[in-house]
């Protein structure tokens, strides 16, 4: 008898159990930027190419780029809703096939964005996205990638993805590009810092590069498609930054090499991490983005 009623008391207490985790509501979060205040955050920024092959062959190529970054926002403003988050890169530096390049050292870009990530392409000033570094990497591209989040425009929760496909002008005077992006929450630690992954697609309109070969004039680069596998992005919930992120990268183009158009891939990984306080020697942004996932 007594048995039974043991089994009976937890028999209750499991189902009541159940009940209240049936009952506990999920916990949402509505993702935005929302800055209160200008804002300046420094950061360091940093790409590797890990592999260039042409016609599915290795090429042997190496190549790395590390910059500062700068990224300041403005007070959102309450009539237009929107804000201004510049990116200025300085003290750009490149290395090719173990050589260091000359090339340009600084590259600046303002975007007015509003709460939800939304650029307002027709008040974007840049320098030219699809421009590479003499390193072959994108450098302003990314930084841009880095910061800008498209949000959902209702509160998610951990775990949820949604889809966007923003516009962003990759250079002056050119016709606006669709990225597709999907992005996911995946935590959010100490109702602070909320963790961010995304898979970005974009196709790149006709610009010329250096030559993969690592010689000669620059050739055209057609028919170029661009997407970043697990961009993870770490945003400050107070401040509406992102502090943190890195990711990979794979860009695949045909090279117009003398009229021989030749399929080309060239393999990158990223990283943005906070500008170390103390006056050290530059160091490798990967290695202190390595906590964002």
């Amino acid at each position: 008898m007594k048995h039974a009623c043991l089994v009976s008391v937890l028999i209750v207490a499991l189902l009541a159990g159940a009940a209240l985790a049936q009952e506990a509501p999920v916990r949402e979060y509505d993702l935005r930027y929302n800055p209160q205040a200008e804002l300046v955050v420094q950061q360091q920024l940093g790409a590797t190419v890990e592999n260039v092959s042409m016609e599915n062959n290795p090429l042997g190529i190496e190549g790395w780029m590390r910059s500062n970054l700068q990224c300041t926002i403005t007070a959102l403003d309450a009539e237009t809703q929107t804000f201004t988050m510049t990116l200025e890169l300085t003290d750009i530096q490149q290395a090719f096939n173990g050589q260091m390049m000359a090339g340009n050292t600084e590259a600046c870009m303002a975007l007015e964005v509003s709460p939800l990530g939304e650029a307002d392409v027709e008040q974007l000033e840049t320098a030219d996205l699809t421009k590479l570094d003499q390193a072959g990497i994108p450098s302003q591209l990314l930084a841009v990638l880095c910061h800008l989040v498209r949000f959902p425009d209702h509160p998610v929760a951990i775990g949820e993805e949604w889809e966007a496909s923003p516009l962003l002008q990759l250079a002056p005077k050119t016709k606006p590009i669709a990225l597709n992006v999907t992005t996911k929450l995946v935590e959010v630690k100490e109702e602070r810092e909320a963790s961010l992954v995304s898979q970005i697609t974009m196709y790149v309109p006709t610009f010329k590069a250096p030559n993969p070969l690592g010689y000669g004039d620059p050739v055209p680069i057609n028919n170029g498609e661009l997407t970043i596998t697990d961009m993870w992005q770490v945003l400050d919930l107070e401040s509406g930054v992102v502090t943190k992120a890195k990711g990979n990268a794979i860009f695949k183009a045909q090279v117009d090499m003398g009229g021989f158009p030749l399929n080309v891939q060239v393999d990158w990984s990223l990283a943005m991490a906070p500008q170390p306080e103390t006056e050290e020697p530059t160091t490798d942004p990967a290695a202190q983005a390595t906590n964002v996932d």
